[in-house]
């Protein structure tokens, strides 16, 4: 269902992981865009940690 797909009531989890050489802080600045953008959205965000 299209509705379901862009439905403002849902929530949206955006999985951010970095490159082999990144780390942690490579994605925060993309987060802090897609927050600042989207401010009437419900996003989730997993950051990687692990993989540095």
């Amino acid at each position: 269902d299209e509705y379901r797909l862009f439905s403002p009531e849902g929530s949206h989890l955006i999985v951010c992981v970095h490159g082999l050489d990144g780390n942690a802080a490579d994605l925060r600045l993309v987060k802090t865009y897609l927050e600042l953008g989207l401010p009437g959205a419900h996003l989730d965000f997993l950051m990687s940690e692990r993989n540095q």
